[in-house]
């Protein structure tokens, strides 16, 4: 591997690392809704952790792997209203999983990024 490649992979890997690094929210209450598995399918549980990519939350053994939801829940005062995630790890000895936010209003993604700064 050339050098600039070696400073390349360096670089991608740092800012994946920056960008992964999930600060803990405790006391996070979040909706989770879920189309695809039944009618108006409605869940709310407590936040693990959570990052500007995603969270982690308790999830009910129901929801699968590759499932489009809506997630809503609050952090001091900004309210997050119905952003798209999909699960991507989805743990049932535990009940919890992973979650990937998709696309959603810049200004609600700079609110999260401002409370995860302060943190």
């Amino acid at each position: 591997m050339a050098l600039s490649e070696n400073a390349a992979t360096s670089s991608s890997s740092e800012a994946r690392q920056r960008r992964s690094r999930r600060r803990p929210a405790p006391r996070v209450f979040i909706a989770l809704e879920d189309s695809e598995f039944a009618e108006e399918f409605t869940w709310a549980g407590n936040a693990v952790d959570i990052n500007g990519d995603g969270v982690a939350m308790a999830l009910p053994p129901e929801v699968e792997e590759g499932s489009e939801v809506l997630l809503t829940f609050t952090l001091e005062g900004a309210d997050f209203g119905r952003l798209p995630a999909t699960v991507v790890r989805q743990d049932r000895d535990f009940g919890v999983g992973a979650l990937e936010f998709g696309e959603w209003p810049e200004r609600e993604r700079l609110a999260l990024l401002s409370y995860l700064l302060e943190r």
